[in-house]
């Protein structure tokens, strides 16, 4: 009680222009505290603004992420599945049954090597060199590939013959095997 009264007192003794300018002093520092609150809100709101736009981006990011294991995870079970379901499936065998069926057989050399990838699988690749054959046959040839669930074409290149309407053709089909087998 006794500051208020020694600050009242104080206050009376000012003349009318002291009076003014200790008013204008108080007024302009609430007024510059005020708006250092102010100022400080906003960079306070802005970082918050930013901060939850990162953790979004992160967000959307990790959903794509496991979706994407979500769909390698549904392809392994299906690759699983597919590997169960014929356990004595031979790449050569396929080709060789498909190109007896298309009368390429005697136009065709085919090599066949494996390689153990990291997913687990060994795939077996056959290396394909087919000599004067037509595009129909080649044509038909591609679709029972891709008609065989196991086998899928790594690359095809096809060369046209100078001389007649025949193409020599060079591809890679491969399938994959369980590593344990």
């Amino acid at each position: 009680m006794m500051i208020l009264d020694s600050f009242r007192d104080f206050i009376r003794g000012l003349d009318k222009k002291e009076f003014k300018l200790y008013t204008i002093i108080y007024v302009g520092i609430c007024v510059l505290f005020v708006c250092g609150i102010i100022v400080r809100h906003i960079y306070l709101v802005q970082d918050a603004k930013e901060k939850i736009q990162q953790l979004n981006n992160a967000r959307k990011q990790v959903q794509e992420i496991l979706t994407k294991f979500k769909g390698v995870e549904q392809q392994r079970a299906q690759v699983d599945a597919l590997l169960k379901k014929d356990k004595n499936f031979y790449i050569q065998k396929f080709f060789q049954s498909s190109a007896q069926k298309l009368n390429i057989f005697k136009h065709a050399t085919d090599k066949i090597a494996k390689q153990k990838l990291e997913n687990g699988y060994t795939e077996e690749n056959l290396s394909i060199n087919l000599t004067q054959i037509t595009t129909k046959q080649l044509c038909e040839l591609l679709q029972d590939i891709e008609n065989e669930p196991r086998v899928y074409i790594k690359f095809v290149d096809i060369t046209k013959m100078n001389t007649t309407k025949k193409i020599n053709v060079s591809m890679s089909i491969a399938t994959l095997i369980p590593q344990s087998d």
